[in-house]
This record gives C-alpha cells, structure tokens and sequence, in this order.
C-alpha cells in the first residue's frame, strides 16, 4: 500500500511525539514537540495540495464530457 505525502507527515508527527515522551532533556523534548507539530502543519498542507489536484482532475474530466456530449448532440 502506497502512503500518501499527508499520511507520511503525519506518521513522522507521531514519530517526533514519541520520541518526545522518552526524552529526559526538556529542551530536546521541546525540540522534538516542535517538530512534531511542524510535522502536523505539513500534512495538513500536503493534504490541502492533494485536494486542490483531485479537483483540477475531476474539472478537466467534467470539461472532456462535456465537449463529448455536445459534439454528440450537434
């Protein structure tokens, strides 16, 4: 199964979280929160960019019928 770039983020985001909970340091835990939350926005925005491509595909075959179907009618 192929993961897409939004499941990949968040899949480090969890990675980062983790990560967190084990560390003893606070600022590398702070880091590591940080990073996850970093992690979470890029999956949100990939997850945004992925939307936007779905519909520009689904408008262009909306266009391809619509072109068929009137030059069946004419």
């Amino acid at each position: 199964m192929m993961v897409n770039r939004a499941d990949e983020c968040r899949q480090r985001a969890d990675e980062c979280r983790r990560n967190a909970g084990q560390e003893v340091d606070d600022v590398l835990r702070g880091t590591y929160l940080d990073l996850a939350r970093l992690w979470r926005m890029m999956a949100h925005q990939a997850e945004s960019l992925e939307q936007k491509e779905e519909t520009k595909k689904q408008a262009g075959w909306l266009e391809i019928a619509k072109t068929n179907l009137l030059a069946i009618v004419r």
